[in-house]
């Protein structure tokens, strides 16, 4: 009986490997709102810290003596190079495991007066255009809705804009070992003389 306790421990953790994580931003005309789930458990809270909390962390972090030594040019745009390699690396790393499941945007383009209306309109197509290239080319997309339409009567603009990305657990400790392999291939930079 007690080989049964072996078998479920390897099915629990394979489930867990399983389980899709989707991140959903959901945008209109106010704060967006954000929603994290694993599975089908909603995980938003433990996830995504409140503001006050980081505030009050921030401050204290303030009130600590710096004592940071000058950095040359060099050592500057070094670490700078450093920084871009690395998030170069957690974009590739994470955009070829992610899926897109839904892109919705829906723009209303308005100002009150027609010509800037107009003006605006190509300006906000021309955006929405590469936007939509950006996300084909980076991610793999399931369905999407752009959305832009002038309205020469109406005074002020409307937004809404909605995502949902989906990425497996698994795929996601696939993408945090190969961030780290890369970290580990490039080590550490000499300091040039």
């Amino acid at each position: 009986m007690w080989w049964y306790l072996l078998l479920i421990l390897p099915a629990l953790v394979l489930i867990f490997l399983l389980l899709p994580v989707y991140l959903t931003v959901d945008l209109n005309n106010a704060e967006p709102e954000v929603k994290v789930k694993l599975g089908f458990i909603d995980v938003t809270g433990a996830v995504i810290k409140d503001d006050k909390q980081e505030n009050e962390k921030k401050t204290s972090d303030n009130k600590k003596p710096k004592s940071a030594k000058k950095r040359t040019l060099s050592e500057r745009m070094d670490l700078f190079r450093d920084k871009v390699a690395f998030a170069r690396d957690v974009f590739h790393a994470v955009a070829k495991r992610l899926t897109v499941t839904r892109f919705r945007l829906i723009c209303r383009v308005a100002t009150g007066d027609a010509a800037q209306t107009a003006v605006l309109y190509g300006s906000a197509c021309a955006a929405a255009a590469a936007l939509d290239a950006f996300v084909n080319e980076s991610f793999k997309v399931k369905k999407q809705n752009v959305y832009i339409y002038p309205d020469f009567t109406a005074q002020k603009p409307d937004l809404y804009a909605f995502i949902k990305i989906r990425m497996f657990v698994f795929s996601a400790i696939g993408a945090g070992i190969s961030i780290l392999f890369n970290a580990m291939r490039r080590g550490p930079k000499r300091v040039r003389a």
